[in-house]
């Protein structure tokens, strides 16, 4: 193996160019930060692709998937139209149940955003979770222990209290090659659905993703936000100290949360 052999495995790299369709709909002056979310997975197919080269048996069996199960996206700024990105991403931990991977977007070597995302495997038969080859990861010398991240466990404050509950249809194409409702949808349901004071105001700082039960296209959802009063948005904008809002996804037809969310703001 090269030394070059050495570091596509260890790290990887891809380029893209933002165009208009990394635009959000509703806002069409601000980025969809699911559509930065989306080339970091496209990073992320290209690395395992590489790495499967050099396995005895891919990552993957048959029938097998990733699955997201956590999130987190830290932003120091955001793209702009034409903006040449680069994304890195590696492979930070793994164990027999999860993959943690980091990813770095960047413009001309200036960090925009830094995303953590941990994975499982999914049986796309059975719907059960997979046992992960470890081994064939840590052979090559594919895993970058330099980097250690652990996820924030998401729950509401008991401070802060819903306000205001939306009915989510599910479509065709919010479902992914897993069969379920993609990831993606539910960070953008969340960011679509805040009131336009939020969008005008402050810009987002973190956006943490916890999933759980997942969503098919059968089934019914709706997304609750809980948002913090008048008082605390205007003492926590005016300071050091980030707003955050929460919002939790149901799978209603199941009586279950499908998704947790903490959005970090801070004022424009």
């Amino acid at each position: 193996m090269t030394d070059l052999e050495r570091v596509q495995l260890n790290q990887f790299s891809a380029n893209y160019t933002v165009t208009n369709d990394y635009f959000l709909e509703k806002f069409p002056n601000k980025i969809d930060i699911t559509r930065l979310l989306s080339i970091a997975l496209e990073t992320a197919g290209q690395h395992d692709r590489v790495i499967n080269n050099y396995l005895e048996e891919p990552l993957l069996k048959t029938n097998e998937s990733w699955v997201i199960t956590q999130t987190a996206v830290e932003i120091e700024r955001l793209p702009e139209l034409n903006d040449e990105l680069k994304v890195t991403t590696r492979v930070i931990e793994v164990n027999r149940f999860f993959v943690k991977r980091q990813f770095e977007i960047t413009l001309a070597n200036v960090l925009l955003l830094t995303i953590l995302s941990q994975y499982a495997v999914i049986n796309l038969e059975t719907r059960r979770m997979s046992r992960i080859a470890t081994e064939g990861l840590v052979s090559v010398d594919a895993v970058d222990t330099s980097v250690v991240y652990q996820f924030d466990k998401l729950r509401v404050p008991e401070s802060f209290h819903s306000e205001h509950v939306e009915a989510r249809e599910i479509v065709e194409s919010d479902i992914d090659y897993n069969q379920h409702v993609n990831n993606e949808v539910y960070i953008r349901w969340c960011h679509e659905m805040l009131p336009a004071q939020y969008h005008n105001e402050y810009q987002v700082a973190k956006i943490e993703v916890k999933y759980g039960s997942e969503l098919r296209f059968d089934e019914e959802a709706e997304v609750v936000a809980y948002l913090p009063d008048a008082s605390i948005m205007n003492n926590e904008a005016q300071g050091d100290l980030s707003l955050q809002t929460y919002q939790v996804i149901r799978n209603k037809s199941k009586d279950k949360d499908a998704c947790y969310v903490r959005i970090n703001w801070r004022a424009r």
